[in-house]
C-alpha cells in the first residue's frame, strides 16, 4: 500500500489540481483533505474515477457544494478502496467530469493549467531524482538524467519515474547499498506529487 502525505497547506486550486493528477494517473483509493479551518474532506476513486465525496458528515452532491468553500488545506493519499464508513449507494455523484465543473475546474484553459501543474510537477521530481543521483555519481548526475531523457523521453507519469530510477540504479550505481539508499530516496520524491 502506498501513502502519499502532503504536510504543507496549500491553496483550493492546487488541491483540486491534485485531485485531477490522480484521477489523470487513473488511481485507486482515497485523498484525504484536511481544510485549513480543520474539517475533514474525502475523495475516493477507482480507476481515476470519483465514486464519492464527503465533507466531514455530509455526503455526495451536498458535499461537493461545500468543498468549493474551503480556501486551502494539506492532503493526503491512501491506495486502496478505503470508503470510511461512506455509504456510495445512498449519495450517488455526477460524473468525474461534472464533479470537476462543480468544483470550479469548468474551462479548456483551466484543464490545460492543470497539466501544467502536473508538468511542473515532473520537473521538479527530475530536479530532485537529480540531487539526490549526485550524492552517487558526483556532476554526472545532470548528463545521466538528460541522456536518459534523451534516449527514453522525459517521465510522465508515476510508472515512468520508477522505470527511470531503476535504470539508473542498474547502469550508473555500481554499490549495492547505494543502489538501495537511491532507491529509497527516488521512490520518496516520486510517491509525493506535491514535493
Amino acid at each position: 500500500m502506498n501513502n502519499i502525505n502532503a504536510k504543507q497547506v496549500i491553496d483550493y486550486a492546487q488541491l483540486i489540481l491534485q485531485l485531477a493528477f490522480y484521477c489523470k494517473e487513473k488511481r485507486s483509493g482515497t485523498m484525504l483533505i484536511i481544510s485549513s479551518d480543520n474539517h475533514s474532506i474525502r475523495f475516493v476513486l477507482n480507476d481515476g474515477v470519483i465514486i464519492a465525496c464527503a465533507y466531514t458528515m455530509t455526503q455526495g452532491k451536498d458535499a461537493l457544494v461545500l468543498v468549493r468553500g474551503i480556501k486551502s488545506g494539506s492532503f493526503s493519499f491512501v491506495d486502496g478502496g478505503f470508503t470510511g464508513g461512506m455509504n456510495i449507494n445512498e449519495s450517488p455523484l455526477p460524473s468525474t467530469r461534472e464533479i470537476f465543473q462543480i468544483l470550479g475546474l469548468k474551462s479548456q484553459s483551466q484543464t490545460l493549467s492543470t497539466e501544467k501543474v502536473v508538468s511542473l510537477i515532473q520537473k521538479d521530481h527530475l530536479i530532485e531524482v537529480e540531487k539526490e543521483l549526485s550524492k552517487y555519481v558526483g556532476p554526472m548526475a545532470e548528463f545521466i538524467c538528460e541522456e536518459y531523457i534523451e534516449d527514453f523521453g522525459s517521465p510522465a507519469s508515476s510508472s515512468d519515474f520508477s522505470r527511470m530510477v531503476n535504470y539508473i540504479i542498474t547502469n550508473e550505481i555500481d554499490d549495492p547499498i547505494g543502489q538501495e539508499k537511491f532507491k529509497q530516496s527516488a521512490m520518496n520524491i516520486i510517491s509525493n506529487p506535491s514535493a
